[in-house]
């Protein structure tokens, strides 16, 4: 969903400065861009984990270790950069 917002950008941000009268519709500032663009990078491996181990009828332990390995060093490595 929010990848899809952020393809949006453009008329969204032309359908919020033509409301802009309108007290009731909020302005997405720049900075609430760059948050949603920062949460879409760190989601997306978990949707990628997620429709990988999804993708069968069910899933074997063997796909299940080396995806959540990944993760966890995404995980530390996201974590390592924001200290």
């Amino acid at each position: 969903m929010l990848k899809r917002f952020l393809k949006l950008k453009s008329p969204i941000s032309f359908l919020l400065a033509e409301e802009g009268e309108n007290e009731t519709v909020g302005h997405v500032s720049s900075e609430m861009w760059a948050s949603i663009v920062g949460v879409v990078e760190v989601l997306e491996p978990y949707y990628q984990a997620t429709v990988e181990l999804s993708g069968e009828n069910f899933s074997s332990a063997s796909k299940i270790i080396p995806v959540t390995r990944e993760l966890m060093k995404f995980y530390n490595t996201v974590v390592q950069s924001l200290v």
